[in-house]
């Protein structure tokens, strides 16, 4: 999923981008970056799925505190206001094959920072989302050849001094070369 960090909680503001392979996070009174703030942030990822089988699928988000889920356009899960960790959960039929958007919204206001997305299909038990087939938007990772990079181990992207992770490609840099 393309992650797209802000330093405010709605959704706005400085911001950073990373790729994460899963929604499964609980930073507790930590924050998402080294160095970065701990409070009063949010979230959005995007990007589309692939479901093994045809059928009902439940969703699930645990929180603490705002979530919005959305799938192929259509907000299922708001619970978008201040709470301690909380459980939310929709079901939706969906079609094996097809790629289904997904958008998962979230803001840490104060205390403990959590957030989980889990799925659960028709043949498969309750599990994480990163165990579906996850892919990044559309044009999120233009220009890059993913599959010869993932075989060497390499995710696509750049990884910068502070952990994050900027998923586009980069043609130019204005930073002077530092001397030793």
């Amino acid at each position: 999923m393309f992650g797209t960090y802000f330093e405010r909680t709605n959704l706005d503001g400085p911001s950073r981008t990373r790729l994460d392979s899963d929604v499964k996070f609980n930073w507790k009174t930590g924050s998402p970056f080294k160095g970065w703030r701990n409070e009063h942030f949010s979230v959005r990822w995007t990007g589309s799925f692939v479901v093994p089988h045809t059928g009902d699928h439940v969703f699930f988000t645990e929180s603490d505190d705002g979530v919005r889920l959305s799938i192929n356009g259509k907000r299922l899960i708001n619970n978008w206001a201040e709470h301690e960790k909380t459980e939310d959960k929709t079901t939706v039929r969906l079609e094996a094959g097809k790629r289904h958007d997904l958008e998962i919204e979230y803001y840490e206001s104060t205390g403990d920072a959590v957030i989980q997305v889990q799925w659960q299909g028709p043949e498969h038990k309750r599990q994480n989302l990163g165990t579906l087939k996850l892919f990044p938007p559309s044009g999120a990772m233009s220009g890059y050849d993913a599959r010869s990079l993932s075989q060497v181990g390499l995710r696509v992207g750049v990884i910068l001094r502070d952990g994050s992770y900027l998923a586009c490609l980069l043609y130019t840099s204005d930073a002077a070369d530092e001397e030793d």
